[in-house]
């Protein structure tokens, strides 16, 4: 087919098909959030809802060399967390603030209530990045005053980190969990998805 120069993206030889669809969207997006964020080398970095985003948001935070704090309230999720190098998984914002806080949280969870929470547990100059979101506000607490936490959204920023992000993956440091379908089984993938089944991302092969 026929595409912008500009819309397209040279693959590694080392990433498969399967694996590089779900960074054009997912990867790339949780990315960018954190290299926006502008984290450094001493910082923590906390990932809030591991699912689609959060469970590639956690690979790269770790990928780069950060101390990763994933929040989950899903039992079932922990030892996946720590298979994927989480440095500690907690439940809570209160948890995360008891264990030292964050100066990031990349808030990949559609739920405002839990971003909303989560804003407790930043450090001080610490940065929320709303990655996912529903269509409800986010609360903030008069606490940022004393803590002089910023929060910002990330969409795809700077084609440099696709580029990033994909190389993760084709060097082994990041690993989309995915369940792959052929093109005549895509309405048990699509009711899958919209049933929150698949765990993390559903993927169609030709």
């Amino acid at each position: 087919m026929l595409a912008y120069v500009d819309s397209t993206m040279l693959l590694p030889k080392e990433i498969t098909y399967e694996q590089a669809a779900p960074v054009f969207c997912a990867g790339y997006t949780v990315y960018s959030g954190l290299r926006h964020a502008d984290p450094k080398p001493h910082e923590k970095i906390a990932i809030l809802g591991i699912g689609g985003l959060g469970h590639l948001g956690l690979q790269y935070s770790k990928a780069c060399g950060f101390e990763t704090i994933a929040i989950t309230h899903s039992k079932d999720k922990e030892d996946l967390c720590y298979k994927m190098g989480a440095d500690l998984v907690v439940k809570n914002a209160e948890e995360l603030k008891n264990n030292g806080g964050a100066d990031v949280i990349l808030a990949t969870s559609n739920s405002s209530q839990a971003a909303s929470e989560a804003i407790s547990g930043l450090r001080p100059d610490g940065r929320m990045m709303i990655i996912g979101f529903e269509n409800k506000p986010i609360q903030v607490p008069p606490m940022i005053l004393m803590t002089r936490a910023k929060i910002m959204g990330s969409q795809q920023n700077s084609r440099e980190y696709l580029y990033e992000a994909l190389d993760y993956v084709a060097k082994g440091k990041v690993k989309v969990i995915t369940e792959t379908y052929s093109l005549d089984d895509i309405g048990q993938a699509y009711d899958r998805v919209a049933a929150g089944k698949v765990r993390f991302r559903a993927v169609i092969k030709n």
